[in-house]
């Protein structure tokens, strides 16, 4: 039955939902590069060519000029996990070291 009153359940509910997403959004943005980022960076070093799809779970920490990343990177069809550090320059990422934990 309806009374006629407007209901402010959907605009709430709405403004909820986008508070929580940008929440979330902003509590896991990490310093460092992206996947896409890693990977062309891992290419460069490797001369190889290293698909953002084969990097997952990039955690980096700011150490002076570098960052200090872990990362789980697919490599033969295995899941391995891996580390090192990468600066940023002009030209983007560069790897400065990379080794499998």
């Amino acid at each position: 039955m309806a009374s006629g009153q407007p209901s402010i359940g959907a605009p709430a509910a709405l403004l909820v939902a986008l508070g929580i997403g940008l929440l979330l959004a902003w509590s896991q943005r990490s310093d460092g590069p992206s996947r896409a980022e890693l990977a062309r960076a891992l290419s460069l070093e490797a001369r190889a060519n290293v698909a953002a799809a084969d990097i997952r779970s990039v955690s980096c920490e700011q150490q002076t000029d570098r960052y200090a990343c872990r990362w789980r990177q697919r490599i033969d069809g295995d899941w391995q996990d891996r580390s090192g550090s990468v600066w940023s320059g002009p030209e983007g990422w560069h790897m400065i070291e990379a080794k499998q934990r």
